[in-house]
């Protein structure tokens, strides 16, 4: 009888927990939506800023699901457009994941390197276009 009573306390426990913590991320998703967010992308980013953007786009379906259950429920900010919110959801949110993803990968990968060399590959990398196109000017003449 006691190992019974352990097993249902354990899932009881686990089920208390869940619903926390789905109740604390609804109430992220809202107050990003307070703050100004009206795309799917803009609540991702909000509420999942702490967390690599490699993750993010499971973190758009549970943001979603969250969104439309919020919505079923009329939980949602009256000035928050539900319609415009459903157009970035598809290739506008990736779109701009994708972005958001690769600059945060080159800003990491360039750090690394330091700004100093990041400024002198930059100098010399201008110095060749600028030389480039007086080159052409100068040959068209």
């Amino acid at each position: 009888m006691e190992r019974i009573t352990v097993g249902y306390f354990s899932l009881f426990f686990t089920i208390l927990l869940h619903c926390r913590n789905r109740r604390n991320r609804e109430a992220s998703i809202l107050r990003a939506i307070d703050d100004g967010a009206e795309t799917l992308f803009d609540i991702v980013a909000n509420v999942y800023s702490g967390v690599d953007r490699s993750f993010w786009i499971p973190a758009a379906s549970n943001v979603r699901l969250h969104v439309d259950h919020l919505a079923q429920q009329n939980k949602l900010p009256k000035e928050f457009s539900i319609q415009k919110y459903q157009k970035t959801c598809g290739v506008h949110f990736l779109y701009r994941w994708i972005c958001s993803y690769l600059r945060s990968r080159f800003l990491l990968n360039y750090q690394k390197l330091g700004i100093s060399r990041l400024l002198i590959a930059g100098a010399v990398a201008g110095f060749g276009i600028y030389y480039y196109s007086m080159k052409s000017k100068l040959s068209s003449k």
